[in-house]
């Protein structure tokens, strides 16, 4: 069934749900407020069964760089995120599925150069 077959409405203090045209439901909205969160919480747990994947490759890759940051708390995902940190901190392990775009992981970012300069003679740095 198309969303676009599926009408909401409100006449007073009743929510109306209608498919086809046709009115299936018509509840108080306390009952319709319930109803509402209740898809919202189903929608969330089929969201993160679509997406385990993402998820799980996601929360490895925080784990993995000590970023503290929950992005589930499905305790089977949150398993398997931490078997892949641990397989991503393997000592030699190169995953280049998780490299910054256009910048091979090895390569050196950015490093820092010191020039040390004797200090000045007789000038406002001077101490005394």
């Amino acid at each position: 069934m198309a969303i676009e077959a599926i009408r909401i409405g409100a006449e007073g203090d009743k929510v109306i749900i209608a498919i086809k045209g046709r009115p299936a439901l018509e509840i108080p909205w306390q009952h319709a407020d319930q109803l509402w969160r209740a898809i919202r919480q189903k929608t969330i747990h089929a969201r993160e069964h679509a997406q385990a994947a993402i998820i799980v490759a996601d929360q490895a890759t925080l784990l993995a760089a000590g970023v503290p940051v929950g992005l589930t708390g499905n305790p089977v995902l949150q398993r398997e995120a931490r078997k892949e940190a641990a397989h991503l901190l393997r000592p030699g392990f190169l995953n280049t599925k998780r490299t910054v775009e256009g910048i091979p992981s090895a390569a050196v970012v950015a490093q820092p150069t010191i020039t040390v300069r004797p200090p000045r003679q007789g000038g406002s740095d001077a101490p005394g």
